[in-house]
């Protein structure tokens, strides 16, 4: 019999328990929880017969890009039985859940790879970056005291949503939150955040949101999951309040931008940041993902494509974009003027790499007028992100 791919069964549990446990090198009792998080029916599994092969968690949420929420799956604990590995049941899985996700008009497939190899196979490819700061207590400003702090209490939850999401929508990358990602902030896996909100006249004015390492020396350092200011002195506040643990933590690190604009608030260059993940993307649904994002209000003009997916033939063939006023609209048709990869379109798609440049990796032909209309339109800031999820 065929390995067959389905939405997880109770009586699959225990077996998708030991799979992932043994694929992540963590305790399997954990994991029925972890599947609750995001819903039984959002587990998916390879199955031969009664023997489950291989799972994954699909996440739904959506990621911004030009100002737009995009429908986006998350895929998390992908992970092979040991019995099964080297059988391509991993990239079979994989297949199977952009063909689902197309056929649900899903526009988009965002994942943190353990190993690249398998998802290039299926189409995801390096769409995005996750940067981590790490900068010295000592580094940070003091003294900004003038906006009232207090405990952030689940009353606070929805003003704290309006201002993740007015920061959000300009950053392409950023993911627009569920129930799961605004679990892992409060409740991170190393254990409970502390978490602060900022107080203004008028209402909250930011937020912030961290753990403490373990003890090295009886010190630790902070790790903050998420911090927004929507003000210069909500942001004074936060970073003064991080300031004051100086004296039992070193430093403080948070996710964030290759120019990040907390950086732009240190006195001194005295910090570090670096390449934590690239995430990957695929375009699990084209044209739904062509019309959803936002494009640059100056941006405009006409592109036909050819797109080439292996997996999923819904995808593939020639379409036109048309951009305008920053919305687009796609119509099938065209002279396929720009050949491109479904991988080489998610790495366009979020800046992450150039028309040019995906030339070069082979996975993009066209003219020199083609190209540079491509770069115009998807051009901007490279798509970042702070979750991980």
């Amino acid at each position: 019999m065929p390995a067959a791919y389905a939405v997880m069964r109770p009586d699959d549990l225990p077996a998708v328990s030991q799979v992932l446990g043994t694929a992540f090198n963590f305790d399997p009792a954990i994991v029925p929880e972890w599947c609750a998080q995001v819903g039984h029916d959002n587990v998916r599994v390879m199955r031969d017969g009664r023997e489950v092969m291989a799972a994954l968690l699909l996440i739904p949420m959506g990621q911004f890009f030009g100002g737009q929420s995009v429908p986006m799956m998350g895929v998390a604990g992908v992970g092979t039985a040991v019995t099964s590995r080297g059988r391509g049941v991993g990239t079979a899985l994989m297949a199977a859940t952009a063909l689902e996700l197309h056929d649900r008009g899903v526009a988009l497939s965002t994942l943190y790879p353990a190993t690249e190899t398998l998802y290039r196979r299926a189409g995801w490819a390096q769409a995005g970056t996750r940067f981590r700061v790490r900068v010295p207590l000592g580094n940070l400003p003091r003294g900004g005291r003038e906006l009232g702090v207090r405990d952030y209490t689940e009353t606070d939850r929805a003003a704290v949503e309006v201002l993740y999401a007015e920061r959000a929508r300009r950053i392409d990358g950023w993911i627009d939150r569920g129930s799961y990602a605004w679990r892992r902030v409060f409740q991170p896996r190393e254990g409970r955040a502390r978490a602060y909100v900022v107080l203004g006249d008028g209402g909250p004015e930011g937020y912030v949101a961290f753990y403490s390492s373990p003890y090295v020396d009886r010190r630790n350092e902070l790790v903050v999951t998420d911090m927004i200011a929507a003000t210069p002195a909500a942001r004074g506040r936060i970073l003064t309040l991080i300031a004051d643990h100086a004296s039992l933590a070193t430093h403080v690190q948070w996710h964030g931008e290759a120019a990040d604009d907390w950086i732009g608030s240190l006195p001194d260059q005295r910090y570090e940041i670096r390449v934590d993940h690239f995430f990957m993307t695929r375009i699990t649904n084209v044209a739904a993902a062509l019309e959803a994002r936002g494009y640059a209000h100056g941006a405009a003009g006409r592109l036909e494509l050819d797109v080439v997916d292996d997996v999923v033939p819904g995808n593939a063939g020639r379409l036109v974009l048309e951009v305008d006023s920053g919305r687009a609209r796609v119509s099938p048709g065209g002279d396929g003027t720009l050949r491109v990869t479904i991988g080489g379109l998610a790495s366009l798609y979020g800046a992450h790499l150039g028309a040019r440049a995906l030339v070069d990796l082979g996975q993009v032909q066209g003219p020199e007028r083609a190209l540079a209309m491509a770069e115009s339109l998807f051009g901007g800031r490279p798509a970042t992100m702070r979750d991980q999820f």
